[in-house]
C-alpha cells in the first residue's frame, strides 16, 4: 500500500494505491518489487477543501467485494476526522449500494452525491 498526500497552501491533494501482493500480506520486498512492475488493483483519489471530496475511486473488479473498497475509504474517513471536515462524492450508479452499506448518506435533494460527517472531533 502506498499513501501520499502533498499540501499546498490552499488544499491538499492525495491519492491511495493498493496492489496485489499486499492482498496476500506478502513480504516488503515483494510488495516493493510489485509496485514497481504492476499497475494498482485499487486506487482512490481526493481533494481537501471544504470538504474531503473523493475524486475517483476503483478497485479492479476481480478484487471487489474483499474490503479494499471499505478499506481505503476507512482511511478517507479518518482523514475526515483530523481534518474536521465531511466526506463528499458524486456516485456513479452501481456503486450507490457501496456507499449506502459504508454508511454514507444521500446528500439531501440529490440522488446521487453522498456525504460522510464523523462525531468525533479530535
Amino acid at each position: 500500500m502506498e499513501f501520499r498526500i502533498v499540501f499546498d497552501s490552499t488544499e491538499a491533494t492525495g491519492k491511495l494505491f493498493l496492489y496485489d501482493a499486499w492482498s496476500r500480506k506478502e513480504g516488503k520486498e515483494k510488495i516493493t518489487k510489485q509496485i514497481l512492475r504492476e499497475e494498482p488493483i485499487g486506487t482512490v483519489e481526493f481533494i481537501v477543501t471544504n470538504a474531503i471530496e473523493v475524486t475517483s475511486l476503483n478497485v479492479e473488479e476481480k478484487y471487489r467485494k474483499r474490503g479494499f473498497g471499505k478499506l481505503v475509504m476507512d482511511i478517507i474517513f479518518s482523514l475526515s476526522v483530523y481534518y474536521n471536515k465531511p466526506v463528499e462524492l458524486t456516485s456513479a450508479d452501481d456503486a450507490i449500494p457501496f456507499y449506502k452499506k459504508i454508511g454514507m448518506k444521500l446528500k439531501r435533494g440529490t440522488t446521487d452525491v453522498f456525504v460522510w460527517q464523523s462525531k468525533k472531533r479530535l
